[in-house]
């Protein structure tokens, strides 16, 4: 499952919500459809015009986050969100 934020308003920057969404029901992870999901996912915010991806993860999720690498994601910033959790953003050139 994916969803597209077509726009970023203020909101979904601060809190690191970004461009992209993207989840895989836990039976079929580890078979790649995260890291494809989210390929597929870049290629349609090209078509969207959007020329830099905001993709957002907790630090902890080590394997979203390599997902996120493998697409091309640089680590932006991170910080403690309202639940004393670590968020790590990361922005792809789409």
């Amino acid at each position: 499952m994916t969803n597209i934020r077509h726009y970023l308003n203020e909101l979904l920057i601060v809190n690191g919500w970004g461009h992209i969404g993207y989840g895989v029901r836990p039976t079929e992870r580890r078979k790649g459809y995260a890291t494809e999901i989210l390929r597929l996912a870049l290629i349609e915010c090209k078509k969207l015009g959007i020329s830099e991806a905001m993709v957002g993860c907790l630090k902890e999720n080590i394997a979203s986050a390599k997902v996120i690498t493998k697409n091309g994601g640089i680590l932006s910033r991170e910080f403690i969100d309202e639940d004393g959790l670590t968020e790590s953003i990361f922005l792809i050139k789409v």
